[in-house]
């Protein structure tokens, strides 16, 4: 850090940096679940449960739940439900908090770098306050992206460190550091061409930029290369992991439903509107559409991209910042920008999150300091920057409100974008709302053609469980369909499938897509338990006892699944082996009244009207007059006095 700049400056800045995101994110600890995933990652997961044992942080550092593979972050929802169990404003909290220590460390991360404390401060309050940053901290689903980015930002700090005096145990913290970010999101795989660009500038650490840097002589492009050989051999690896777990879970979008020529044009369009969400941050939305553009679109798009790149080239020497600003914007977005399509969508909200940095840094920078030698114009500048930061502060309050809960997300959709049939299917499973008059729906925006929406999954899937729930179950059924037809590699589907189909009478089939089910997805005790469960009611009790002992052997301390196994083996006249399963599962749950019920009947089967006695006793002394105990212990009382009086007459 520069002499020049007092340290109580810095710490002035960072704490009022820290307040003041402070004070806008505050409000997250009021907000619940919303139906958009994290009911996937935290509400029906039930691997959080047991908290952080060795099995679940096993599970967590081998699972590709969820479609990613991302360690470190189901550890923090391992750790959250250790403290707080899934209590929603507790675990946005830790969302907020992580995303407030990234802003304080970015930065201090740029000031030790560039010795320019309110250029950096600035930037790092942008970072903090933009309104397309809602999306990574709001959503508990995004807890990879704002965990990711505070260890992305700490490998920044502990790099400009090394950059000042290069030792091992300085490039080690580095190197730790990124690996931990690279464990919360593989997209961090980014980071060492960011590196790249920071030793071109604000370090200076390219001989052709700067050929003596104080009495020394800055390493060589190989030496730097070198440097980042390591960290790129971790991102490979990660990089490598996530797309097995994307590609696993039929996340990536097949080539025959978005072909290559669609996805380049749409990156182009994506980066411009990147551009413009950052420059215009409203109408913000958690669901934007992907479309086929206008040829005139796609070449103003690559035009515009081209242009601005080669001016920072050519303004390389006479203005660094403009060259990296730009590139760590292209590159952190490169890898989802759609050519390899993750997910369904044209653009996110959360792609901008350390994306938007490089623009940043470009629009702090922007202002000569020759300009700004004048009291006048370092007022002025500061007015408006306090201005943008003001504007920002309250959209991103604004945008905030939205998060609440699943209602307030997808209606805040259906204003934004009128016609997403993919938000209707959402708000209609959360409310009852009526049907739409047609199962489908339109995208449109300026400058696009018209594109039918149900090309995506989720549209036809969310629509299927709308209409299970208003009990259509025909119109669910061709719902689903469409839906696998795009994503047949998706195992939820499936079960939804078998569910309907078991509805409509149709218990072959049924029975068929829960075994698909299965194979897909053969690590998903839920998913598993459920297909038990479907298996067992549609007369498959053999299929349903296998995949209940396979529960029992994964999950041995369920007493859920340990009854289910008695009932089913009870069901197929296998009574001793019902008995162990209902006294396992009584010793996990003493006050399980289900267990109880079903051992109950199990010693009635078996003629041991004592013991059913006995446990009808124990459920009475859980629920006093249960009415149905009481019933099933009078009858077992006259059964026994029945075998008294006819003993006594023998």
């Amino acid at each position: 850090m520069s002499k020049t700049t007092p340290h109580w400056r810095n710490f002035l800045i960072c704490a009022a940096l820290v307040l003041l995101t402070g004070i806008v994110y505050f409000q997250v600890g009021h907000f619940e679940f919303t139906n958009f995933d994290d009911n996937m990652f935290v509400v029906s997961n039930h691997h959080l449960e047991e908290g952080l044992t060795l099995h679940s942080l096993s599970w967590a550092a081998t699972t590709n739940y969820g479609y990613n593979w991302h360690p470190l972050t189901w550890f923090s929802f391992l750790l959250d439900y250790q403290l707080w169990g899934r209590d929603a404003g507790n675990i946005h909290l830790v969302n907020a908090a992580l995303h407030v220590a990234s802003a304080a460390l970015l930065f201090l991360a740029l000031v030790r770098m560039t010795a320019a404390p309110w250029r950096s401060g600035f930037v790092a309050a942008l970072f903090a306050l933009h309104p397309a940053h809602v999306e990574s901290v709001a959503w508990v689903a995004e807890r990879k992206d704002v965990l990711s980015a505070f260890f992305w930002m700490l490998t920044l700090l502990a790099y400009a460190r090394y950059a000042e005096k290069p030792k091992l145990d300085r490039y080690l913290l580095t190197l730790g550091c990124y690996a931990l970010s690279l464990l919360a999101k593989p997209m961090a795989m980014t980071l060492p061409f960011v590196l790249l660009l920071l030793d071109y500038w604000p370090l200076g650490r390219t001989r052709w930029l700067n050929p003596v840097v104080g009495h020394r002589t800055p390493p060589t492009i190989g030496r730097l290369l070198l440097e980042k050989i390591p960290l790129l051999a971790l991102a490979i690896v990660t990089g490598a992991l996530a797309f097995w777990a994307q590609s696993s879970g039929g996340a990536i979008a097949p080539s025959d439903h978005l072909p290559l020529a669609i996805r380049i044009e749409n990156s182009f369009v994506s980066y411009v509107r990147y551009i413009g969400m950052m420059l215009w941050p409203i109408h913000l939305s958690v669901l934007y559409s992907y479309a086929v553009w206008r040829t005139s679109v796609v070449a103003t798009a690559a035009a515009l991209l081209a242009a601005i790149t080669i001016f920072v080239v050519r303004q390389r020497k006479s203005e660094p910042f403009l060259l990296v600003g730009w590139f760590w914007f292209l590159i952190i977005l490169a890898p989802a920008i759609g050519l390899v399509q993750l997910g369904r969508q044209a653009l996110v909200d959360h792609h901008t999150y350390l994306s938007f940095i490089g623009l940043f840094i470009v629009l702090a920078w922007a202002v000569p300091d020759s300009w700004l030698r004048q009291p006048a114009r370092r007022t002025a500048a500061g007015i408006i920057g306090v201005a943008v930061l003001a504007i920002c502060s309250v959209l991103t309050w604004n945008q905030l409100q939205n998060w609440q809960d699943s209602e307030a997300l997808f209606q805040h959709v259906l204003d934004v974008i009128k016609p997403s049939s993919l938000a209707r299917g959402y708000m209609i499973w959360h409310e009852d709302q009526p049907l739409p008059s047609e199962i489908k729906g339109v995208w449109f925006e300026d400058g696009m053609q018209l594109v039918p929406e149900p090309n995506f999954a989720e549209a036809y899937s969310n629509l299927g469980v709308a209409l299970m729930d208003k009990h259509h179950v025909s119109q669910a059924l061709q719902a689903y369909r469409n839906a696998l037809h795009f994503e047949p590699g998706q195992a939820g589907l499936h079960v939804n499938m078998a569910i309907a189909l078991g509805q409509e009478g149709e218990k072959d089939e049924a029975i068929a897509e829960y075994k698909k089910a299965i194979l897909l997805k053969p690590d998903d005790d839920k998913l598993r338990t459920i297909a038990a469960n479907g298996l067992f009611s549609l007369g498959d009790a053999p299929d349903g006892i296998v995949q209940y002992r396979l529960l029992t052997q994964t999950q041995p301390e369920n007493a859920f699944i340990h009854n289910n196994l008695g009932y089913a083996l009870q069901m197929d006249d296998k009574i001793d082996e019902a008995i162990v399963e209902y006294k396992a599962a009584l010793h996990l749950d003493p006050r399980n009244l289900a267990a109880h019920f079903n051992l109950a009947s199990a010693w009635c089967v078996q003629g041991k009207l004592t013991e059913a006695e006995r446990e009808y006793r124990v459920i009475l002394q859980i629920r006093p007059n249960d009415p149905t105990a009481l019933q099933n212990l009078n009858s077992v009382l006259a059964r026994e006095g029945n075998l008294r009086r006819n003993g006594s007459q023998n």
